[in-house]
């Protein structure tokens, strides 16, 4: 009778032994799957950020190229004296300048809500401002 308590207990004791590893090996590897989860989703949002950033890139380049070809017209039509000439193109000039500004501080606003550290306060404006910058900006390039 004592051989057979004694492995029972024995038996016992590592079955207990047994459960207790397969339960931290099931928390590990949820662990593990958890990790590789959160991974992934850093590697999208990493992804997400470049492709942003490529975007940006993109239209600031094309914004200063645009400044650039407007002053380089705008000293011609200057030294050739050409007034009104000089004056439609400081004009246009003026509204790349205000395009650009626009595009640095949306993306300021983006990366200050993306950290947390811009308040959301809804207000009613009227869409056809929006309408008319964006048709500017379509049809002038």
């Amino acid at each position: 009778m004592r051989k057979t308590l004694n492995f029972r207990t024995i038996l016992t004791g590592f079955l207990r032994l047994f459960s207790v590893f397969r339960n931290k090996l099931f928390r590990r590897r949820r662990s593990v799957k958890y990790l590789n989860q959160e991974l992934e989703k850093l590697q999208q949002l990493n992804q997400s950020k470049d492709q942003l950033f490529a975007i940006v890139s993109h239209d600031l380049r094309s914004a200063v190229h645009s400044l650039q070809i407007s002053i380089a017209q705008l000293k011609t039509q200057l030294a050739q004296a050409n007034i009104k000439e000089a004056m439609l193109m400081a004009g246009n000039t003026e509204q790349t300048i205000l395009s650009l500004q626009s595009l640095l501080n949306n993306l300021l606003y983006w990366s200050l809500s993306q950290t947390g550290q811009l308040n959301f306060y809804p207000e009613k404006f009227s869409v056809r401002w929006i309408v008319n910058q964006v048709c500017y900006e379509y049809f002038s390039k």
